[in-house]
């Protein structure tokens, strides 16, 4: 089916997706590029092409995705919802995975404003098995440059949108046996099992007070004195190879 009007219901609802209240009203979100496209094809209900381009989602898939609806999307209308300046001209909505119960090890962030940073810490968190992220106040994980950044290694985690005091609740009540690390100076990298969750601050303000009352250790990457800090996703990185190497 082709769509040339914004009036088209199928368009406004995309289009609304776009937005972060509506993607946690509708539980949704849009992901974009053939091969990100193709490999979640199954948690598809709609794709979409640039009319321009024509199709370059796989063929011949599962017949789990055969009631997925395809739609050709007017050139105009596709600029509008894509957020590349070079598209590859395929894009689609996909449901959000809902909470479950958490695992360790976890890692928290903390106020990680930037989509960049926080694509770059998820997709590291799945490579290091830090499968549940609980992200306080934080860019949106299922923004369209979030997802970009991490690869939508997304729905490969169980992220967890939360608050400082909510967080602070929910340790105390199903996290208290684990080692909390803070990543902060002053510290040392230390040696763990898997029972443990890291906390990584904001760039500019560092941890919020409310989780350094919690019963907790500093973790510290050890650097010259001319260096002040590093970059959140490059400490994290760090921080969490050498917590998960032993």
């Amino acid at each position: 089916m082709e769509i040339i009007s914004r009036d088209n219901e199928t368009f406004k609802h995309l289009l609304r997706l776009t937005k972060k209240k509506h993607r946690c009203q509708f539980s949704q979100c849009i992901i974009e590029g053939e091969k990100v496209v193709n490999e979640h094809l199954t948690r598809a209900t709609q794709v979409f092409t640039r009319k321009s381009k024509g199709c370059c989602v796989s063929c011949g898939v599962p017949d789990i995705v055969h009631n997925i609806k395809y739609y050709v999307l007017d050139d105009k209308l596709f600029d509008l919802v894509s957020s590349l300046e070079n598209d590859q001209g395929v894009l689609a909505i996909v449901s959000i995975p809902a909470p479950t119960a958490p695992t360790t090890p976890y890692l928290v962030l903390d106020t990680t404003g930037d989509t960049g940073n926080m694509g770059t810490l998820l997709r590291t968190a799945a490579a290091f098995g830090f499968n549940t992220i609980y992200c306080i106040n934080c860019a949106d994980p299922y923004s369209q440059k979030t997802l970009r950044a991490a690869a939508a290694t997304q729905f490969a985690l169980n992220i967890i949108e939360t608050t400082h005091t909510e967080f602070a609740a929910h340790f105390n009540t199903y996290l208290a046996h684990t080692t909390l690390y803070l990543a902060e100076a002053g510290g040392k990298t230390p040696q763990t099992d898997n029972s443990f969750g890291l906390v990584l601050g904001n760039e500019g303000q560092g941890i919020n007070p409310t989780l350094k009352t919690l019963s907790h250790k500093i973790a510290s990457i050890p650097m010259q004195p001319t260096c002040e800090s590093l970059n959140v996703a490059i400490a994290g990185a760090i921080l969490m190879y050498e917590l998960t190497k032993h």
